[in-house]
């Protein structure tokens, strides 16, 4: 096949005219998607991870945003080896991502107070 042909030329137009139209995050997380509000309840120390309204994470949480100024809070516990990824989706577009990692050996602490004491 001969490169740069017209049909070549009309076919890239049309991909990069059509590429918009497909909204590729609500696909790749669709079925994991969250509003931010249903993560912003501040949980009690020690609540246990499978409690009402806690959300397991086994691969990256997609978290709709709106366009509203103001903060907002995303509340997150973590154990001390796992890791976690937030993507944050505003519209029909990835806005934002966020890698929680493990907490170092050196600043782990036993018991409650980890990130309150």
């Amino acid at each position: 096949m001969v490169e740069g042909t017209a049909l070549d030329d009309l076919a890239d137009e049309h991909r990069a005219r059509t590429r918009k139209l497909v909204n590729r995050d609500l696909y790749r997380y669709a079925e994991f998607m969250k509003p931010l509000a249903e993560l912003s309840d501040v949980k009690t120390p020690e609540t246990p991870w499978d409690a009402p309204g806690n959300i397991v994470l086994t691969r990256p949480l997609a978290v709709r945003v709106e366009d509203r100024p103001g903060r907002r809070y995303a509340d997150v516990s973590v154990d001390s080896n796992d890791s976690y990824v937030l993507v944050f989706i505003k519209g029909n577009e990835a806005v934002g991502r966020v890698a929680i990692g493990p907490i170092p050996p050196h600043r782990r602490r036993p018991g409650p107070d980890l990130l309150y004491g």
